[in-house]
């Protein structure tokens, strides 16, 4: 007889080392570890919340319900505590709570290690409750359940914000960063970016209840002069774009998306789609995507608002150009906001709509659309994260109530395929419900896209409706035939002779520039090369930035070699901005507007960007700029076009100076005598002979042998540059020529325009 060994039960035990993973390790930057003290702030119904700094320590406190001694023994201290997914809502204001997994407290260890709480509940206000904890001695305790906080009940000893008698303040000590001056300005643009930037209804969605404001210390910058500021360059978008999500039936469940585009101070169009598609929209998605989005939506309820800018030219309120551009350079994108908060992974380091993607491959065609409604290259005009500032707001709760089944259990709501958030706190969980939400908004670019598309097209059209030279001869032709009965012999024969030599003019020229089109053919080939190589420099950049940060971070963690990752650091950093300046050599090529719109540009702004996008050419040449009104508009012509035209001339003015041997100098003035217009580009460079300047404008003409390492850098050397100058000052009605140079100058270029009274 067989003897069956008696089964004993063990329990799982868990390292208390844990505490640093679900804590520190979750976080990347001290700014997520202070959102979640926000947020958790916010659920408690705060209306206030200050945050002060001092050598080393930071309060963080707020004037919400608090916490009894209940409230902290069961949910603080708790570690994955589930009530806030269980309560769906605060106790007083009826908020969508922030949080769900109980986890995110633990996220300060990232800035500091010790921490103490002070907190005083609504309903016994007579009490304080005090606690601390020591994260080095909780992480070395061995076991999770060994890990203790000391804590005692007293009569308060402080206030909250405002003298309210119920609130919490977090004090955290020992701390892990030192902050310099630019820590707490990014910190003071992050609390601002932390809530919708714009948008009325998404603020009312977020705060049914209740305001809820942030502040940052008054002796350290101050987020509300960063916010006015901001909002002034939001506010200076081209077009806009509104979309709605809402639920329409249930069993299966569907949506359908409004989507509104304003254009500024034109157009306006809408559309509607259907979340899913039609079964034969979705076929046509998996073959052109490779998009399978399900059979039922799995979006309960989304808003999103999305500008688009045009940062080429002096913008309202008196906004410099360059300062909003870093700023969408830095901070552009389209966010997400859960419930009123935004996600860090959703801006331009994210690029979770595909953007630099779609340019980098140079995609015409877009694919989200249904076939009816695409236009011709209609996916060049998708604009890139540094020409957007988009707000998608979601509510990962509401969406998880909507999937949560009466029957199913805590664990399976949490695994459904539901909009929800990574426990990394971070980003959304990659499902089919992420997949739909991406194919909501992209569609919605595409719509925008496709409707700029259009109006190229038509702008086009009018173009075509001109006649073509040889069409306008024959016209005047007929017109002079008509009249030659009321014309004396000699007065027709010489309009005919001045015809036909007009003709023979128009031929030469047009052979001339059909030889030169062929000649910069591989030069063009180049530059739409050029194009996808900046885009993805672009994205190579953002990923040398995110690796800088990770070192930062390890060496926090390895002492022994800090000071050598940090210099690294430093090293990628100066690398790195070093690679954006020469970036900005080809930024003008990079918007579709700036090849595209014919207008009359402000010659001090086109004369800044030129200057700005030649400097790693110009190698520390300075480029000196006379005084010149800020009303002085160039001819009409494209943007690029004369950023082309000025980087060429200052470009051959440093090879010139390169070539004497000095230090030199670049000089830019402007004059204005009647009704003429003229600009002068000097250089103290090795001069040119007045009496063969002309030549130079010649195709593969050169006054100057360039240095091989010059000609690497693309610095001149083909004999092309004076030639590409004078073809875009022609097609302006403008003139372009070598002229006697002030003292001390060798050399000057002159362009002069008339304008008409």
């Amino acid at each position: 007889m067989m003897t069956v060994a008696k089964k004993h039960r063990e329990h799982f035990t868990v390292d208390s080392a844990l505490l640093r993973e679900l804590g520190e390790r979750l976080v990347g930057a001290p700014y997520i570890a202070l959102a979640e003290l926000i947020k958790n702030s916010y659920d408690a119904d705060a209306s206030h919340v200050d945050i002060k700094f001092e050598d080393d320590r930071i309060d963080v406190s707020d004037d919400g319900h608090g916490m009894d001694y209940g409230e902290f023994r069961d949910r603080w201290m708790r570690v994955g505590s589930p009530h806030k997914a269980r309560e769906e809502f605060s106790r007083n204001l009826r908020r969508p709570l922030t949080g769900s997994k109980g986890v995110g407290r633990l996220a300060v260890q990232f800035l500091g290690n010790q921490l103490e709480m002070r907190t005083t509940s609504a309903r016994e206000p007579l009490k304080q409750l005090t606690a601390t904890v020591n994260w080095r001695e909780a992480v070395q305790a061995g076991e999770l359940t060994s890990a203790t906080a000391l804590y005692e009940v007293g009569a308060p000893t402080a206030s909250y914000p405002g003298g309210s008698p119920s609130g919490t303040t977090i004090s955290i000590e020992g701390l892990n960063q030192t902050w310099e001056r630019t820590d707490f300005e990014k910190l003071a643009r992050e609390i601002w970016f932390l809530r919708p930037p714009f948008s009325d209804a998404l603020v009312q969605q977020a705060e049914p209840e209740g305001s809820f404001d942030v502040h940052l210390d008054a002796d350290r910058p101050d987020k509300r002069a960063f916010e006015t500021q901001l909002r002034r360059v939001l506010d200076l978008w081209m077009a806009r774009i509104h979309g709605v999500v809402k639920t329409v039936s249930e069993e299966p469940r569907r949506s359908m998306t409004h989507l509104v585009i304003e254009f500024q101070g034109s157009r306006a169009t809408s559309e509607k789609y259907d979340l899913p598609p039609s079964a034969e929209e979705a076929s046509q998605l998996f073959d052109d995507a490779g998009l399978d989005l399900g059979n039922e939506s799995l979006i309960d309820g989304c808003q999103f608002e999305i500008r688009i800018f045009d940062l080429r030219y002096k913008q309202r309120f008196g906004i410099k150009v360059k300062e909003a551009r870093d700023y969408l350079q830095e901070h552009g994108g389209v966010h997400v906001y859960d419930g009123g908060f935004r996600i860090p992974f959703s801006g331009p380091e994210a690029d979770w709509l595909g953007l630099e993607i779609a340019h980098s491959h140079r995609l015409e065609t877009t694919r989200l659309l249904p076939a009816a409604l695409r236009v011709s290259a209609a996916a060049t005009y998708l604009p890139t994260n540094s020409r957007v500032f988009g707000a998608v707001h979601i509510d990962t709760s509401k969406e998880r109530r909507a999937a949560h089944r009466p029957d199913a259990s805590d664990s399976e709501a949490e695994y459904s395929d539901h909009l929800q958030i990574q426990v990394s706190r971070d980003r959304l969980v990659r499902n089919r419900a992420y997949e739909q939400l991406r194919y909501v908004v992209i569609r919605a670019l595409e719509h925008y896209a496709t409707e700029q598309a259009k109006h190229r097209l038509e702008d086009i059209a009018r173009i075509r409706d001109v006649q073509s030279p040889s069409e306008a001869v024959d016209s005047a032709l007929e017109i002079l035939s008509h009249y030659k009965s009321e014309m004396s012999s000699e007065a027709y024969s010489e309009l005919e002779v001045a015809i036909d030599d007009a003709v023979k003019d128009a031929r030469q020229q047009a052979q001339l520039q059909q030889d030169l089109a062929s000649q910069l053919a591989a030069f063009a080939s180049a530059g739409s090369l050029t194009l996808v190589y900046d885009h993805e420099v672009s994205r190579q950049i953002v990923g040398v930035e995110r690796i800088a940060r990770k070192l930062r971070r390890i060496a926090r963690e390895s002492p022994q070699t800090s000071a050598e990752l940090e210099q690294i650091a430093a090293d990628i950093d100066q690398w790195v901005l070093s690679a954006r300046g020469i970036r900005s050599l080809v930024r003008h090529l990079s918007e579709v507007e700036s090849r595209d719109k014919m207008s009359r540009y402000k010659l001090m702004r086109v004369l800044d960007d030129a200057g700005e996008g030649a400097r790693y050419l110009t190698r520390g040449i300075p480029l000196e700029f006379s005084a010149i009104p800020d009303e002085v508009r160039l001819p009409r012509g494209l943007y690029a076009g004369w950023i082309a035209l000025f980087q060429n001339l200052f470009v051959n003015a440093a090879n010139a100076i390169i070539a004497q041997g000095d230090p030199g100098r670049i000089a830019v003035s402007y004059s204005v005598h009647g009704n003429r217009h003229m600009v002068r580009i000097q250089d103290t460079g090795i001069g040119v002979n007045l009496t063969k300047a002309e030549s130079l404008f010649e195709p593969f003409t050169r006054n100057l042998k360039i240095p091989a390492s010059r000609r690497a850098l693309a610095a001149g050397g083909t004999g092309l540059g004076l030639t590409i100058v004078k073809m875009i000052a022609n097609d302006a009605n403008a003139d372009v020529r070598f002229v006697q140079p002030d003292p001390p100058f060798a050399t000057a270029v002159r362009l002069q325009w008339k304008e008409r009274p």
